[in-house]
């Protein structure tokens, strides 16, 4: 241990840039080194660093750190225990209502550790689809109509606080339900009255970020590409 804190002594003497990926962290002697955590363990309170992001990896214990420092490494386990130690499913299903479907997310952890307080906001892009009545050219004084399908580009937001996901398992939420079909009456003229006709609304997929606070630290996507379609979409419900 005498070996290690020399050695370190010298690490944290001899580190003097700083750039964004860095995190700062000084020893219990009051010693300040800047370096990229590679990994941390707080169940065995084992840290993996490069000095100034760069070299070789060293490891040594926590313990040698001032509580400061050990608090910026508690930040970054609970950012990469997101990234890299989270497994989402993703499925749609139906809805607990008749026309409507709703998405299930799964969220598997591989941490030892509980996560806690995370935030997932969601955007589930759709197209709405219905039958306008549109006047065709005439020649005559009498006035042609016909039904044509269309449809516009909708989105559905929303949001779920995730209190913990426990160490080594699972937590499961549900998206708010959205329309896969509507009603509308059709005016088939001729004094009859109106026709019921049912459009089915086109559901394209779900995009999901993970934040911690303000921070965000995951995007998950339905499918490929659905980040791209669900910015697309709001754009195109926002004009």
């Amino acid at each position: 241990m005498k070996i290690l804190c020399l050695f370190l002594c010298g690490l944290f003497a001899g580190s003097l840039s700083v750039c964004a990926e860095l995190v700062e962290l000084t020893s219990k002697d009051g010693r300040t080194m800047y370096a990229q955590i590679d990994n941390y363990q707080p169940d065995k309170k084992q840290v993996s660093v490069r000095v100034n992001g760069k070299g070789r990896v060293l490891t040594f214990s926590s313990d040698l750190l001032d509580e400061a420092s050990v608090g910026r490494l508690g930040q970054w386990y609970d950012s990469y225990a997101v990234v890299q130690m989270l497994r989402f499913e993703v499925n749609r299903e139906p809805g607990e209502e008749k026309g409507t479907c709703r998405y299930k997310i799964e969220i598997t952890s591989a941490s030892n550790e509980t996560i806690k307080d995370l935030r997932a906001e969601y955007v589930i892009a759709f197209k709405e689809r219905y039958q306008e009545k549109v006047e065709l050219p005439s020649s005559g004084n009498k006035t042609k109509t016909k039904w044509e399908k269309r449809e516009d580009r909708m989105t559905s937001r929303g949001g779920h606080d995730i209190e913990f996901i426990p160490a080594r398992g699972r937590t499961v939420f549900y998206s708010e339900p959205v329309e896969t079909e509507n009603e509308q009456e059709i005016d088939v003229g001729n004094n009859k009255p109106p026709k019921i006709v049912r459009n089915k609304n086109s559901v394209q997929g779900i995009f999901i970020q993970i934040y911690s606070g303000d921070k965000l630290l995951r995007e998950v996507e339905s499918k490929p590409g659905m980040k791209q379609i669900a910015e697309d979409f709001s754009e195109r419900a926002s004009s």
